[in-house]
């Protein structure tokens, strides 16, 4: 019941982009396959919804650590973390979204057309925005001129 509550709103911390609690909340899960399996064993006896419902647990958390979601978590955390690098080629001295802005509009003039700002794991950042009206046209002027074969400018909001 408590592992029910506690993943209730999950898809939210994903669509929201708060991965540190993902990551927190599906560590207590991956901590608590003895318990489950515990529970799982004093009600073998009788062969109940409850008894199948820790199956699936079980089973859920043994296609968790195979998969090692944890780890793809991180990565996708700390990938999103280095935008801001990556974009400027050096790291903002305060790492606050409105310092990097500045230092990139005076680098790029025309870089925060194409950036919006995301709250990731409660902190502010300035990402790409590949799905703005900007990043569309630009999109289909360049889509002509890409070689057959080779991969455009990706779309989607990442």
């Amino acid at each position: 019941g408590s592992l029910g509550k506690e993943f209730t709103g999950v898809d939210d911390l994903v669509k929201t982009w708060q991965f540190k609690r993902l990551r927190d909340r599906l560590e207590h899960l991956l901590e608590s396959d003895e318990e489950i399996g515990d529970a799982g064993k004093a009600l073998a006896k009788a062969r109940t919804a409850e008894q199948t419902s820790v199956d699936a647990v079980l089973s859920l958390i043994a296609d968790l650590r195979d998969k090692d979601i944890l780890k793809s978590v991180e990565d996708i955390e700390e990938k999103l973390a280095s935008t801001q690098v990556t974009m400027l080629g050096r790291q903002v001295h305060s790492q606050e979204h409105w310092q990097f802005l500045r230092e990139i509009a005076f680098k790029y003039p025309v870089s925060p057309l194409m950036l919006c700002l995301r709250k990731i794991d409660d902190r502010w950042m300035a990402v790409p925005q590949w799905d703005s009206e900007l990043a569309a046209l630009l999109r289909d002027h360049f889509e002509p001129l890409t070689p057959a074969g080779e991969p455009s400018v990706p779309s989607g909001d990442h």
